[in-house]
């Protein structure tokens, strides 16, 4: 259930009720049902301040809030950005029967560039008017709809946006890998499926390796 903070109060007051009871009915039809389900509520609004508000059913929320989840904005997991944007390509490509097209370097440089205030559905609103709009294989910088964040033309060589792109990529992988396993650079080398000493590097490189304690590298011992 996406919006759950949108539920008008009636409607409150019947997922309270299906929530305790289990049961519900068909429209139209007198007979009870009743349902084994597993309910997942998304909201982009602090709950807290809506309950205090008066605006949802405090019953409500703490029937729901067994389990929360608080999934970062896109912006400060930039690492699934390439990643979430690929995927829709291919999503789209195969809806429409056609190959997916690709990101030419500096439209990846500016997706990872931009702030996404609108998040995963920004990001696939942008990306559905470069497919539509774009008639070439590649989707260039000039196709996403991206406020103009200031390239300067001598930094949109081949080269700079090559390494822009796999800087980021890299150090966003290397942060999410290390992050996965508390800190352990053994365990973290093994599941990227690098060798130990060059990925000790590479976190050296990106000054990954100030984030997290010798204690925590001690794990390896």
């Amino acid at each position: 259930m996406d919006e759950i903070d949108c539920l008008t109060p009636q409607a409150q007051v019947k997922l309270l009720r299906f929530l305790q009871d289990g049961e519900y009915r068909s429209v139209g039809s007198h007979q009870i049902f009743r349902a084994n389900v597993r309910v997942v509520a998304a909201t982009n609004a602090d709950f807290s301040c809506i309950v205090r508000s008066g605006k949802f059913r405090e019953d409500l929320f703490y029937r729901l809030n067994v389990l929360a989840l608080k999934l970062p904005a896109l912006r400060e997991r930039s690492g699934d950005i390439l990643l979430l944007a690929y995927d829709f390509l291919e999503k789209q490509a195969a809806i429409t029967g056609t190959r997916p097209k690709n990101l030419s370097l500096v439209a990846l440089s500016r997706l990872l560039s931009h702030s996404w205030p609108g998040n995963v559905r920004e990001l696939q609103n942008v990306l559905m008017r470069a497919i539509v709009l774009s008639d070439r294989d590649s989707i260039e910088a000039s196709d996403l709809d991206l406020p103009d964040e200031g390239f300067p033309a001598e930094d949109q060589s081949f080269r700079t946006m090559k390494s822009r792109v796999v800087w980021r990529f890299e150090h966003d992988f290397l942060a999410s890998v290390l992050r996965a396993h508390k800190g352990n650079i053994t365990r973290a080398a093994f599941a990227a499926k690098k060798n130990r000493r060059a990925f000790w590097e590479l976190l050296r490189k990106h000054n990954l390796l100030a984030d997290f304690s010798p204690i925590k590298h001690g794990h390896e011992r």
